[in-house]
This record gives C-alpha cells, structure tokens and sequence, in this order.
C-alpha cells in the first residue's frame, strides 16, 4: 500500500485496501500505514490516497461503524473533508 501511496495512484491503492480488509486488516492498521508513509512522501501524497480510502470505506459501510474514526481519527470525513470524493 505504501508504494501506491508514493506514486499517487489512489485507485490501486483503493483495491489493495480492498484486498487488504477481505484478508482481516483492520481500518486501524490501514490507519497505521498512512501514517507511517507520510514523512516519505508528504502530505499531499496521503491526502490522495484518504480520498480513496474514505470511498472504499463508505462503499463497504465501514463508515457507520463504531470503529470508523479510528484512534487517531484520519478517516473522519466530518472533520477532514479532503477525505469526502
């Protein structure tokens, strides 16, 4: 996932993030990486890549979860409205 964060290709990182959640990562981990990522390739890299993981987020309904925001809360479209597509 890294590495599509660092080319800026949201759509192929929104199906590793697909393929990620139907092999049991959490949105936490998934969190986990975006943050990791960030000094590499900088912010505008990552805000991309939240776009396309607030969609696949929203398309699977992971977004009325109790768990949605995560414990850092990067994927809160409410309160980070790059991430709304």
């Amino acid at each position: 996932m890294s590495v599509m964060i660092a080319m800026r290709q949201p759509h192929e990182f929104a199906i590793h993030i697909g393929a990620g959640l139907n092999n049991g990562l959490t949105l936490k981990e998934i969190e986990e990486v975006l943050i990791q990522v960030l000094p590499y390739v900088g912010y505008p890299a990552i805000a991309t890549a939240l776009g396309a993981a607030a969609e696949v987020i929203k398309e699977r309904g992971l977004d009325v979860d109790e768990n949605y925001a995560g414990h850092r809360g990067l994927f809160d479209t409410d309160r980070h409205p790059h991430c709304r597509r």
